[in-house]
C-alpha cells in the first residue's frame, strides 16, 4: 500500500497588492515522489526552519505529497506605488505569476531595515497629511500615491495605484486589483484570479490552480484532482488513488481569509524606500533545501527580465519561520538568498547584488496564536524578499 502524506496548511495571506493587508498566497508546491531515503533525511534535519511543516508517514517507495494549499492576505494598499505596480506587470509580461509572490512598494524604518508587514493588521492612521477631519473622527488623508476615505466606524475606502480596498465596520470587504478578494466577517471569502479559492468559516473550500483542483471538507475529508489522477481523502487514514487504496493523513483545512481591520486602525509603516519582490519559500525551494526548484527557476528570470536595465542595486535577503536553532536558520536563510542571487544572475540580471540571512528574526506574521502554533503564519515568514532600492 502506498503512503501519501498531506503537507502543512498554507498560509492565506492577502495584502495589499490591491488590498490593506497583503495578498501573499504561497503557491501550490505540486506533487513528488519522496523516496524512504530522502524521507528520513527530512526527519533528520527536525532542527531546520520547515520542520514540522508536514505530517510524518512512514517511510515508503513511493510517498505522494499533497500539494501545498495557499495562504492568502489581502495585500497592503498603502504600500503599492506605481514603480511597483509596473515591476509586477514587467514580470507577468515574461512569466505567468503563482500564488506566492508579491511586488509591492517596500518601506523601510530609520536603519533601512524593510518593515513590510503580511497584511495590515495593527496598522494605524495617524491625523498627519490629514486634509480634512470632522469632529466624529472621519475624514480623508491624501498621501504618496494614496488615498483614505476614512468613516467614524472604521469603514472606508482605500484608493491606491490600480487598486481599491473597502472595509466594513464589521471587518468584511473587498480589495479590487489584479486579483479580486471577498472577505467576509468570519474569515471566509474568495480570492479570484489565475487560481481561484473559496473558503467556508470551518475550513473547507474549494482552490483551482496550477497544482489542479482540491475539494476540501474542512473535516479531514476531500478530493485532489492533479498530476497524479484522482486523489482521494477519507479522514481516517485511508484513502484511493485512482481508485487504487493508499495510506494518506487526513486533509488539514484551508487557512481562513481572517478579518480586515478597520481603517481608524491603518498605518502606513516606515518610508518609502523601493520595490518589494516577496516570495514565499515553498515556492523557491524544497524543505530544508537551498537549490532553487526548476519550476521557480522561470519565475526568477522572469524577475530578472524585469528588473534589467532598471536596477541600479539589489537586495535580497532570506528569512526563515522559528522552528529550529537561530543558527541553522540564519545560515539556511542566507544560503536561500545566496541561490536566488545565482539565479538572477545566470537569468542575466548583471545589477549589483548582495545576499542576507536573517533567519527567524524578522517575521511578517505571527509563528503562534493563543500558545498554539500557526502553521499560517510560519508559512509566511518562511520567504526570500529581493528588494530594489529606490
Amino acid at each position: 500500500m502506498r503512503t501519501v502524506t498531506a503537507p502543512a496548511r498554507p498560509l492565506l495571506a492577502v495584502v495589499a497588492l490591491g488590498l490593506a493587508v497583503v495578498l501573499t498566497g504561497c503557491s501550490g508546491s505540486g506533487v513528488r515522489f519522496t523516496s524512504a531515503t530522502s524521507a528520513a533525511e527530512g526527519s533528520a534535519a527536525a532542527d531546520g526552519p520547515d520542520a514540522g511543516d508536514g505530517t510524518d508517514a512512514a517511510a515508503t517507495t513511493d510517498e505522494i505529497r499533497l500539494p501545498e494549499f495557499p495562504v492568502y492576505r489581502v495585500p497592503d494598499v498603502s504600500a503599492l506605488t506605481a514603480a511597483a505596480t509596473r515591476t509586477r506587470s514587467a514580470i507577468a509580461a515574461a512569466v505567468p505569476l503563482p500564488p506566492g509572490v508579491e511586488v509591492t512598494g517596500a518601506r523601510c524604518d530609520a536603519k533601512g531595515a524593510v518593515v513590510n508587514r503580511a497584511g495590515a493588521s495593527g496598522q494605524t492612521i495617524t491625523d498627519a497629511g490629514v486634509s480634512d477631519v470632522a469632529a466624529d473622527g472621519s475624514g480623508q488623508l491624501v498621501g504618496d500615491e494614496v488615498i483614505y476615505d476614512v468613516d467614524a466606524d472604521g469603514s472606508g475606502q482605500i484608493t491606491a495605484p490600480d487598486a481599491v480596498l473597502a472595509v466594513e465596520a464589521d471587518g468584511s470587504g473587498q480589495y479590487t486589483g489584479e486579483i479580486i478578494y471577498r472577505v467576509e466577517a468570519d474569515g471566509s471569502g474568495s480570492v479570484v484570479g489565475e487560481d481561484s479559492y473559496d473558503v467556508a468559516a470551518d475550513g473547507s473550500g474549494r482552490w483551482v490552480g496550477a497544482a489542479g483542483v482540491v475539494e476540501n471538507n474542512g473535516d479531514g475529508s476531500g478530493t485532489w484532482i492533479g498530476e497524479y489522477g484522482t486523489v482521494v481523502v477519507n479522514g481516517d487514514g485511508t484513502g484511493t488513488v485512482d481508485d487504487a487504496p493508499i495510506s494518506i493523513a487526513p486533509m488539514p483545512p484551508f487557512a481562513l481569509l481572517g478579518k480586515l481591520p478597520k481603517l481608524a486602525t491603518l498605518k502606513p509603516v516606515g518610508r518609502p524606500c523601493g520595490t518589494l519582490i516577496r516570495i514565499s519559500a515553498g515556492l523557491l525551494f524544497d524543505f530544508d533545501s537551498d537549490a532553487v526548484r526548476p519550476e521557480a527557476q522561470e519565475v526568477l528570470a522572469g524577475v530578472a527580465t524585469a528588473l534589467g536595465g532598471t536596477a541600479k542595486r539589489v537586495q535580497v535577503d532570506g528569512h526563515t519561520d522559528s522552528k529550529g536553532s537561530d543558527a541553522y536558520n540564519e545560515d539556511l536563510s542566507r544560503r536561500r538568498a545566496q541561490a536566488v542571487v545565482d539565479a538572477l544572475a545566470a537569468a542575466g540580471l548583471d545589477a549589483p547584488m548582495t545576499a542576507r540571512g536573517f533567519g527567524e528574526t524578522r517575521p511578517v506574521a505571527a509563528n503562534s496564536s493563543g500558545g498554539k502554533d500557526d502553521p499560517a503564519g510560519r508559512q509566511l515568514n518562511r520567504r526570500v524578499e529581493i528588494v530594489v532600492p529606490a
